[in-house]
Parts: C-alpha cells; structure tokens; sequence
C-alpha cells in the first residue's frame, strides 16, 4: 500500500521528474499503532516523496529480519488489515488538515500583503494631494 505526500497524485510524477526520491517503507502498528502513525507523520515532515505502509502478515519469509520482527510485533500487538487501512485513512486526513493550514496562513500572508500594499499607495496618495 503506498500514502502519497499531500501534494496530491501528480506528486508521484513530479518527484520522478526531479530525479532520486526518498520513499521510506514501515511497517504498519510497528512499535505500536498510535507510534506508527507519528513515526508516518514524521517521514512526510522529515522530507519524504511518498511512503510505502507494510501490512503485516504471519509469514514475511521473503523479508529481512528486521521487517520480520517488525511485521511479529505488530501482529502481537493486534495490527489487522483493517487497523491498517484505517492508519493510512487517518494519515492521508492528518496530511490533507495540514495543507489546508498551510494554504490558509498562505492566502492569510498574501491577503495581508495587498492590504498593506493598499493602504500605503492609499497613504501616498493623500500625502501627495496635501
């Protein structure tokens, strides 16, 4: 399963376009649910493109050992697929609430900036008529 950064689909393009991308893969419920889901904030933060979620399963034969034990535990600590699903639901929400922050202090700056700019012409212009 693959979460894709909060610029959207065309992110996807975009980053193969630029060259090398940075796709980190972790392993849903690893340490433990709620960990795992911040350690998945974190990546985005931390600069990555994308991220590839791993489901768990019983028998990652074809893994390293530390997926392996990552997969162990987060079987033992009750990660389903469903419990899955849900984490990218819940990333994929927390990475579209922080793009509409980001977007609203952006259209907030632009909007002050006009302004400002408004009421100086506005400023030199009564300035000039006295």
């Amino acid at each position: 399963m693959t979460v894709i950064n909060n610029r959207g689909v065309s992110a996807i393009e975009s980053a193969f376009e630029r060259g090398k991308i940075l796709i980190p893969y972790l392993v849903a419920g690893f340490p433990d649910e709620k960990s795992s889901l911040e350690c998945m904030k974190a990546a985005f933060n931390a600069g990555a493109d994308m991220l590839e979620i791993g489901v768990p399963f019983s028998d990652p034969i074809a893994d390293g050992a530390v997926i392996q034990h990552a997969q162990d535990r987060a079987l033992r600590n009750g990660m389903t697929l469903r419990k899955t699903l849900r984490l990218a639901a819940d990333l994929a929400a927390d990475l579209a609430a922080d793009l509409a922050a980001d977007l609203a202090a952006d259209l907030a700056a632009d909007l002050a900036a006009d302004l400002a700019a408004d009421l100086a012409a506005d400023l030199a212009a009564d300035l000039a008529a006295d």
